[in-house]
């Protein structure tokens, strides 16, 4: 397995409009190398291309040209993706499962069997600060409590790399300093 964590050579992502015939080159030939074990923040200005980055490594979008890896692995192939629990910024949950029902369609959908789920969502929700809002619907939650709830979602199925895109957004000071403790941590 690679040292790195995350590849990107000469990333670029263009998006065209088809009517106005327009460019926008959201990436443009980033490089980086992040190494395993590293906490690493990308940081930059709004529409600098961050979450592009992110979709691509995800591959939700294609590259225009540049490859990226996930531990030397294409990151477009599922072996690559499954070692990776994401948050995304705008994540938009059913609102109408209850925190642990979510966490366990969540944990199907990334292959993981009945019984590792039954031990690891409580495990998860009570780590985020929710063991008493398992069987609370989504609705119910609160703007932070999405956002934990989101964290646990990601680190459900003990992944080897975790991509967060704005990980505290809507969280009350006391619980961005619990959440930061979580991923200091790990």
């Amino acid at each position: 397995m690679s040292e790195m964590a995350i590849q990107a050579q000469n990333l670029v992502k263009i998006y065209r409009s088809r009517w106005r015939r327009r460019e926008v080159r959201a990436v443009d030939g980033i490089s980086l190398e992040v190494p395993r074990g590293a906490t690493f923040g990308l940081l930059g200005p709004n529409g600098a291309g961050k979450t592009t980055f992110v979709k691509v490594l995800l591959s939700s979008t294609y590259p225009t040209a540049g490859e990226t890896r996930v531990f030397g692995l294409d990151s477009r192939l599922p072996e690559a993706r499954r070692q990776i629990g994401y948050l995304p910024e705008n994540h938009r949950f059913p609102t109408y499962f209850t925190g642990a029902g979510m966490l366990d369609l969540y944990g199907a959908l990334s292959g993981m069997d009945a019984l590792t789920r039954k031990r690891r969502i409580p495990e998860m929700l009570e780590l985020v600060g929710l063991d008493r809002w398992g069987d609370v619907r989504l609705a119910k939650y609160s703007k932070g409590m999405l956002q934990r709830v989101g964290l646990a979602q990601a680190l459900l199925h003990q992944p080897n790399l975790l991509v967060l895109d704005e990980p505290t957004d809507g969280v009350d000071p006391v619980g961005r300093v619990h959440i930061r403790g979580i991923l200091q941590t790990l």
